[in-house]
């Protein structure tokens, strides 16, 4: 999958390029907010965020991709349903980043 600049996933095609950089500004702001959910749950799917974090699941389900891509989340070896009975991950945040601070923290 090819990334924008600012990290940012899209398919090969021209109206998800775009996409993509029309969300640059947003994005990092989204991770943010997944990353902290999936940190404060422990275990989560990105469904379980989504509820959480009151966006749509295709808001939250790259910015997974990338928190995987930048080492930060993992899968846990652990499963659930989704509200479809599809089976879902839940991931966690990585053992090297427990006691890291990925987005400017202290």
């Amino acid at each position: 999958m090819p990334y924008t600049n600012g990290g940012i996933g899209y398919q090969h095609q021209e109206t998800s390029l775009k996409a993509a950089e029309e969300i640059t500004h947003k994005a990092p702001t989204i991770r943010e907010q997944v990353y902290d959910a999936v940190k404060e749950k422990g275990l989560a799917s990105p469904e379980q965020v989504a509820e959480i974090i009151n966006r749509p699941d295709c808001s939250v389900k790259p910015r997974f991709t990338e928190l995987k891509n930048l080492g930060l989340i993992e899968d846990s070896g652990k499963r659930c349903k989704t509200r479809y009975n599809k089976t879902a991950i839940l991931w966690q945040i990585t053992q090297t980043d427990l006691f890291g601070k990925p987005f400017g923290g202290e």
